[in-house]
């Protein structure tokens, strides 16, 4: 796709990586945003660009191709059906991930996008780490080499347990909020197929373990998945063990990967491209969102990713 034209709903933290990358995905134009703050500006490639305070107003003011929802979690479904409500314009829209906070939230929105004509989908972010990507390029080889994969631990940490309570709370719980993006990573690399268990470890703070089923070459097999906010750093990862023992080890925080064996580190996958973490995903993700072949990940997908995100909780 060439020549498409952006609105951006919401401009807050997230929205910086989404503009970084956006400016360097050739034929996007953003145009304008959309932002309950009275005080949001937006800039795009040097320029001052029109904020709006309602989607609305956005529409009403502009032809878009495709509208992107960065707003908090808990606001998704709101301002996507006021997006779709809008008569005869209809854009693409891009949501954020997770779609909603509670399990009946994205089935709402989902049950709205099937009548939506425009199209919607997900942006799974972490899906497009470039450490996943090389990982999920390599696996058919991997496969073939070490047997099936018997098990995946993913460890995602922030240090929001010390930011302010206000904020925090706009980020629900750090398995609402990370969980999401652990379970969309695994899901490029095996064919997950549900969650277990999924228990809050800590008393009054922030650490969930979900244990995961997952097929890889047709064989069943578990994994864990931590999330926590109990962190003096963000430190996100995932190992990955093969039948034989060798074990490919991702960290998503430098975006790398390497695969040890009994030989010791015998792959190494590194980023040449002085990015930073997030612009990268962003990067990986709006290249493909916005490629002539691109296809909308079904909405089937995103119900089934989310049903594992809340594991019979809503």
């Amino acid at each position: 796709m060439t020549g498409r034209r952006i609105g951006l709903v919401g401009i807050g933290t997230i929205a910086a990586a989404h503009l970084d990358a956006l400016e360097r995905v050739p034929g996007i134009e953003v145009l304008a945003g959309a932002d309950v703050n009275p005080g949001a500006t937006l800039s795009y490639c040097g320029n001052s660009l029109p904020v709006y305070p309602t989607v609305r107003e956005l529409l009403l003011g502009h032809d878009l191709d495709d509208l992107i929802v960065a707003t908090p979690a808990a606001t998704h479904v709101a301002v996507c059906e006021e997006a779709m409500a809008f008569g005869a314009k209809a854009p693409r829209i891009l949501v954020e991930k997770p779609l909603a906070t509670t399990r009946s939230g994205v089935e709402r929105l989902l049950a709205a996008a099937e009548a939506y004509r425009g199209g919607f989908a997900a942006l799974y972010h972490f899906r497009y780490a470039p450490e996943v990507i090389w990982a999920w390029k390599r696996m058919p080889a991997l496969l073939r080499t070490h047997g099936a994969v018997d098990r995946i631990t993913c460890s995602f940490f922030d240090p929001y347990i010390s930011i302010d309570p206000e904020r925090r709370r706009g980020y629900l719980s750090s398995w609402i909020d990370t969980g999401i993006n652990a379970l969309s990573a695994v899901d490029r690399l095996v064919d997950l197929r549900d969650t277990r268990a999924l228990d809050h470890l800590t008393e009054g703070l922030e650490t969930w373990r979900a244990l995961i089923e997952f097929d890889s070459s047709g064989r069943p097999a578990m994994g864990t998945i931590l999330t926590s906010w109990q962190a003096v750093d963000s430190s996100k990862s995932s190992v990955v063990r093969f039948a034989d023992g060798a074990q490919l080890i991702l960290d998503h925080t430098a975006c790398t990967a390497w695969l040890a064996d009994e030989k010791g580190a015998v792959e190494f996958y590194g980023m040449e491209e002085g990015l930073s973490r997030k612009t990268a995903h962003y990067l990986n993700m709006f290249t493909d969102v916005f490629s002539e072949e691109y296809v909308l990940l079904p909405l089937s997908m995103s119900s089934r990713l989310h049903g594992f995100l809340f594991a019979g909780r809503d």
